[in-house]
């Protein structure tokens, strides 16, 4: 196990050693002074995070895999969860158990998180269930909270308490809402296969989320709808993600053996520039496609890169016009306009060619103009589609838009 400075990306003393299995949970005391871990060889380590040394032995917590550790927001409680299927809550300060083990999971417990206030604390399992507990008590708050339809791998509250993000291998993001015990709208359904992680932002203003399709999501948890295009770059399944305490940095780790860092207001620039580059090369797409870039007639027999080069330079023009005026729900209606007209053409159409451009730069995270390039590029090794087999494309569907 290593800590890292944020700031300069650099590694802060020598690795912490001890557990004789694979580490699967961290968690800093809310003051910082205290690190949990839990690992495969069942037990819990305390560590000193100045002097990065151990305190105590290690806490013979389970009899499985630790798999999450998390600190009540005084500091007063530490919560362990195993594929014992138990919950154990311990006092951090004299590492001594409080209470009996939480049980009635009846699968592994992959994950806990207490509420701000400490008044609840979720767990998630391999039973498919949310279970909400009073750790005051350490007794259970209501029925499960059911609807996932595979094993609940991590749980977070917001920070205002008022909403419960749980991930599941069933592919999707549910929120609920903690005091009804009531789900909040749909779930959330971006991800390609199993997700491992999830967290709000300090501020409650975003949720992020990781799984095994290597990508990371950013939602907005109020609209619950995606807040830009994945976070590519892993090449392995997404384990864990944390927002910085003070929200700047997003930091994912992953099981391709790297840990990534992400500055927030570089996310915001980065899914800016990915609505610009779609609406520039959309809507100039739609107008070639219409005829030429200044409207009407029908498209003509250049070649395809040269059609490219046209294209750019009108996006351009066309961008300036709509950033001027800032009407994003325009962009997004073109570029819903230009895929359906994609759909009518060809596959070896310079409209779905730029389709899979934006796809490039969403999934590679190369900037556009390196991306352009090497389109263009391939684009020469392809003889033109000439403006009769456009017409007879287009001929053969009853549905293709007409000009307009």
């Amino acid at each position: 196990m290593r800590l890292w400075d944020p700031r300069t990306r650099a590694p802060v003393g020598e690795p912490l050693t001890g557990h004789t299995g694979a580490v699967y949970a961290v968690a800093f005391s809310p003051d910082g002074a205290l690190l949990a871990t839990g690992a495969d060889d069942r037990t819990v380590r305390l560590w000193d995070r100045h002097t990065r040394t151990p305190i105590g032995d290690p806490l013979p917590s389970h009899t499985s895999t630790v798999r999450s550790v998390a600190f009540s927001p005084d500091g007063s409680l530490l919560a362990t969860a195993s594929g014992d299927r138990t919950v154990r809550l311990w006092n951090p300060r004299t590492r001594a158990p409080v209470g009996e083990p939480l049980t009635g999971h009846t699968g592994a417990v992959h994950a806990v998180a207490f509420s701000p206030d400490g008044a609840l604390l979720a767990t998630g399992g391999g039973d498919q269930t949310v279970r909400l507990w009073d750790p005051r008590t350490r007794t259970p708050v209501g029925e499960p909270l059911t609807g996932h339809t595979g094993w609940v791998r991590a749980v977070a509250f917001s920070p205002d308490g008022s909403l419960l993000a749980t991930a599941s291998g069933d592919r999707t993001v549910r929120l609920w809402n903690p005091h009804a015990r009531a789900p909040v709208g749909e779930p959330l359904t971006e991800h390609a296969s199993w997700l491992y992680a999830v967290a709000f932002s300090p501020d409650g203003a975003l949720l992020a989320t990781g799984g095994d399709d290597h990508t990371v999501r950013l939602w907005d948890p109020r609209t619950r709808t995606p807040v830009g295009g994945p976070l590519a770059g892993h090449a392995d399944w997404v384990r864990s993600v944390a927002f910085a305490p003070d929200g700047t940095l997003l930091a994912t780790a992953s099981g391709d053996g790297t840990a990534r860092l992400y500055e927030r207001e570089a996310l915001g620039e980065m899914n800016t520039r990915r609505l610009e580059f779609h609406h520039r090369v959309g809507a100039a797409m739609l107008k070639v496609y219409r005829g030429t870039t200044d409207g009407g007639g029908a498209p003509g027999e250049e070649p395809l890169a040269e059609v490219y080069r046209d294209v750019l330079e009108a996006a351009s023009a066309t961008f300036a016009r709509a950033a001027e005026t800032g009407d994003v729900e325009q962009m997004i209606a073109g570029w819903d306009e230009f895929i359906q007209v994609t759909t009518h053409l060809g596959q070896s159409s310079a409209l779905l060619g730029a389709v899979l451009l934006g796809s490039l730069v969403d999934h590679t995270g190369l900037p556009p103009q390196e991306v352009i390039g090497q389109a263009i590029a391939k684009a020469r090794a392809h003889p033109a589609r000439t403006r009769t087999a456009l017409e007879s494309a287009e001929s053969t569907d009853p549905s293709s838009p007409g000009e307009g």
